[in-house]
């Protein structure tokens, strides 16, 4: 059975998400330091923001259908939220890379 997951972008990053045909999520300049080790100097806030992401791309599996959702934007004339889609996953494969962050 599918699952749909919505992906929350914005002019930017939606831009890349289709250029490359990729789903993925970062958290700007938050380097994952707790990969592979059992430590990390992060706050806990951003520790568990960062878990719950890499935990979110363990959700997506082949088959499953991925739906953008382009956020209103003013500065870049997009007056109302939309959403774009149906994208299907083409695998189970995730990837976490701290340039990239999760990548689907």
């Amino acid at each position: 059975m599918s699952t749909t997951h919505v992906f929350i972008v914005d002019t930017n990053t939606f831009k890349y998400h289709l250029e490359y045909l990729f789903a993925g999520t970062g958290a700007k300049d938050s380097y994952i330091d707790f990969n592979n080790k059992p430590t990390t100097k992060l706050n806990h806030t951003t520790e568990n923001n960062l878990v719950g992401m890499i935990a979110d791309a363990q959700r997506i599996r082949k088959g499953d259908f991925i739906i953008f959702y382009l956020q209103q934007n003013f500065t870049e004339n997009v007056r109302e939220g939309k959403f774009y889609g149906i994208f299907k996953a083409k695998e189970d494969f995730s990837f976490l890379d701290n340039m990239m962050k999760v990548n689907f």
